[in-house]
C-alpha cells in the first residue's frame, strides 16, 4: 500500500507544465540609458513653471516586433502641455529590443511615468 502512493507521486513529479518564458521590452542602452536621454532633452514647458503645475505623466505605448514604439496614449493627464512634452520626449526613445515569448517576438504594451517636479 504504501509503496503504491510513493510510485503516484513519482509519476506526478514526472508531470511537468513548462510556463512561457517571456521578455519585456529592454531600452537598448537600459534604463540609465533611457534616464540620460529624458533628461537631456526635458523642456519644461514655461507655461507650467509659470502656473506652478507638476506632476506624473504617464504614457501608454506598444513596443512593436521591429522595436519601434506605436500606439502612444496619456494613461495619467496632468496638463495638455505637460503631455505633450511628455509623448515628444517618449518619441526620442527609438531604439527598443521587442518583448520575446517562447522564442518569438511580440508586440508588448508598456507604460512609463514622466515626472514634471522643480529641481530643489
Amino acid at each position: 500500500h504504501l509503496g503504491l502512493s510513493l510510485n503516484l507521486f513519482a509519476q506526478m513529479d514526472v508531470i511537468q507544465f513548462e510556463k512561457p518564458i517571456y521578455q519585456r521590452p529592454q531600452f537598448i542602452g537600459g534604463d540609465i540609458e533611457l534616464k540620460k536621454i529624458i533628461q537631456k532633452n526635458l523642456q519644461f514647458p514655461k507655461s507650467a513653471i509659470k502656473d506652478k503645475v507638476y506632476g506624473i505623466v504617464k504614457l501608454g505605448f506598444t513596443v512593436d516586433t521591429a522595436g519601434t514604439i506605436k500606439d502612444i496614449e496619456i494613461i495619467h493627464s496632468v496638463r495638455k502641455d505637460l503631455d505633450n512634452e511628455a509623448i515628444r520626449l517618449l518619441k526620442l526613445l527609438k531604439k527598443w529590443e521587442p518583448a520575446y515569448e517562447d522564442g518569438q517576438k511580440k508586440d508588448a504594451k508598456m507604460t512609463l511615468p514622466f515626472r514634471f517636479y522643480p529641481n530643489k
